[in-house]
Formats: C-alpha cells, structure tokens, sequence
C-alpha cells in the first residue's frame, strides 16, 4: 500500500459524439501495484503551480468537439480541482489523465460501489 492516500476523480466530457466518461481511483482501493502506479502519476504533477486550470468552455476557434476534463486529486489533507480544456492540458498531466479514461472506458472503478 502507498504510505499516503490519493483518491483522483475524473469527469471526461465534449467530443464528437458528447459522450461524458467519469472514473474514481483510490489507493485505499486499487490493489498494490495499481496503487503505487496512481501514486507515481500524481506526483510527478505540481498542481500548486498549474492552479485551477482554464476554462473548460474556452476551446477557441477549431476545437469545437474537444474534450473537457474536470480532475479532482486528494492527496492527504490536501484537494486540487482544475479544469481544463482538451487543448489547455498541461504535460505533465497527460499521463494521469490517459490512465483514467483508460480506466474509464474499462468499466473498472477504483472504489467500492
């Protein structure tokens, strides 16, 4: 088990077909390498530094069917929400977000119903 929990919510909508995706993973929850994994994700990201993140409504001119992602990341006693358009999405954060809507399209929740 990861000495610190993380529970990562994510809420993926927009899209060519308006399709909405949502996935919450704990560590508390997922089994040890699962677990170790999620963690290593979160910190690589500063989320100190990437502050809420944009609007998800401002895609600009040609990104009419981009994806929206609302991420909320509990780290501790710490909470980080940001949202981000499709375009807007930091680095860093791009492979948290593939191993969420990964999880995501698999049907597979990381906490208990």
């Amino acid at each position: 088990m990861t000495e610190e929990r993380i529970r990562v919510a994510l809420v993926r909508t927009g899209g060519f077909a308006g399709l909405e995706l949502r996935t919450t993973l704990d560590t508390a929850h997922l089994p040890e390498a699962e677990a170790r994994e999620l963690a290593g994700l979160v910190q690589r990201v500063d989320f100190e530094s990437l502050g809420p993140g944009g609007s998800a409504e401002d895609t600009g001119p040609g990104w009419p069917d981009a994806f929206h992602y609302r991420l909320s990341v509990r780290r501790g006693g710490r909470r980080w929400d940001g949202l981000f358009g499709e375009q807007q999405v930091p680095p860093e954060l791009r492979p948290l977000l593939t191993k969420l809507v990964a999880r995501a399209r698999s049907g597979r929740a990381g906490d208990p119903p």
